[in-house]
């Protein structure tokens, strides 16, 4: 124990050594002016900077919206794209980013539930389930024609109010 106690003394002494040298800070990488968080790299820290000073440098072709990594734009323009790179092994089903095929492995095939309740909501026209009532609720209204959502400018009409607002 009193040989565990002089080590930790040691290597005590040897931190509050380094604080005042470079030493530490080149150990300890790039860090933030504004809250202190350190990061490996300073590229790192330069998008980490951006949600300090509301940057978004990286701007959508289609709809301008704009985003602080040129991933986040990846996966944005997707949605415009319609592209789906990404496919679930079990089904061949197609999803726009990598971590929505996971989500959808462990919820659709192995059969972990992901809401409090623990309950699946099951349409009744197709065997698909959701573990959101609002999931269920949208896909229905694929089977029919019901669509609420109307453009006011060219009366257009939409399933979603998602849709809607991609029209625009």
């Amino acid at each position: 124990m009193a040989n565990l106690q002089a080590t930790c003394a040691s290597l005590t002494a040897q931190l509050e050594t380094l604080r005042g040298s470079s030493q530490l800070s080149k150990k300890r990488g790039a860090q933030c002016t504004h809250c202190d968080k350190v990061f490996k790299c300073a590229s790192d820290l330069e998008v980490h900077r951006r949600t300090h000073t509301g940057e978004k440098p990286y701007e959508c072709d289609v709809c301008s919206k704009q985003f602080r990594t040129t991933g986040h734009l990846v996966h944005h323009s997707r949605i415009h794209s319609g592209q789906k790179p990404y496919k679930c092994h079990v089904c061949d089903q197609a999803f726009s980013q990598s971590g929505h095929v996971k989500r959808h492995v462990k919820r659709m095939h192995t059969g972990e539930k992901s809401d409090n309740e623990g309950t699946w909501f099951t349409c009744d026209i197709c065997p698909r389930k959701f573990s959101r009532r609002g999931y269920l609720n949208m896909h229905i209204r694929g089977h029919d024609t019901m669509k609420p959502y109307v453009c006011s400018e060219c009366q257009k009409h939409f399933h979603t109010a998602a849709d809607f607002r991609l029209h625009y």
